[in-house]
C-alpha cells in the first residue's frame, strides 16, 4: 500500500484589500503593498473611523472596527495589523495630523456706555462709537468664538478727548 501525505500550506497573504477613513483622504492613495500613509484633518475633526478589509478572508485584521479613534491636535499614529493564516503579519500605519484651531474671531464685543457702529458681527473688525464728554472710561468685554483662543485688550480703558484707538 502506498500512502501519500499532501500538506497544504496556510495562507500567507497579510495584505489589505481596502483601507478607508471617515474624514479626509489618505496620502498616498491606498495600495495593498503600501504600508505608510498620512492623513490631515481640520481642527473640528476630533475622531477618525478607520475601516478596511483583508485581501483574504482567512486573515485577521486588528486596529479597525466600529469605534471611531480620537485624535488630538498634532500627530497621531494609527496602526492596522493584518495577520495571515500562517501568522505572517503586516502593519499598515496612518499618521493623522489634526490641525490646530486657527479661529481668531470674536463671538461678542461690547463697550460700556457706547454703542458700536456698525452692529457687532464676527466678520467685521473695525468699529466706531461716540461717548459723551463726561465719559472718561469704557470697559471692553469680548468673548472668542473658539474655546482655544485667548483675548487681549479687554477691561477698563481710559478715554481722552478726541479719537481713542482700542485694539
Amino acid at each position: 500500500i502506498y500512502e501519500i501525505i499532501v500538506t497544504r500550506k496556510a495562507n500567507s497573504d497579510s495584505t489589505l484589500k481596502s483601507l478607508l477613513v471617515s474624514s479626509g483622504s489618505l496620502s498616498p492613495t491606498f495600495s495593498p503593498s503600501q504600508t505608510e500613509y498620512t492623513l490631515s484633518v481640520p481642527y473640528n475633526v476630533t475622531s477618525v473611523m478607520v475601516t478596511g478589509e483583508a485581501n483574504r478572508s482567512e486573515s485577521v485584521v486588528e486596529g479597525i472596527g466600529s469605534t471611531a479613534l480620537n485624535v488630538d491636535v498634532g500627530s497621531n499614529r494609527i496602526e492596522i495589523r493584518v495577520i495571515a493564516e500562517d501568522q505572517t503579519s503586516r502593519t499598515y500605519t496612518i499618521i493623522v495630523t489634526r490641525e490646530e484651531d486657527t479661529d481668531n474671531t470674536l463671538k461678542s464685543l461690547e463697550l460700556s456706555d457706547c454703542a458700536l457702529t456698525p452692529t457687532f458681527a464676527s466678520g467685521i473688525t473695525r468699529y466706531t462709537c461716540t461717548v459723551a464728554y463726561g465719559v472718561s472710561k469704557t470697559t471692553v468685554n469680548a468673548s472668542a468664538t473658539s474655546m482655544e483662543a485667548t483675548i487681549s485688550g479687554i477691561g477698563e480703558k481710559s478715554l481722552n478727548v478726541g479719537d481713542n484707538t482700542i485694539s
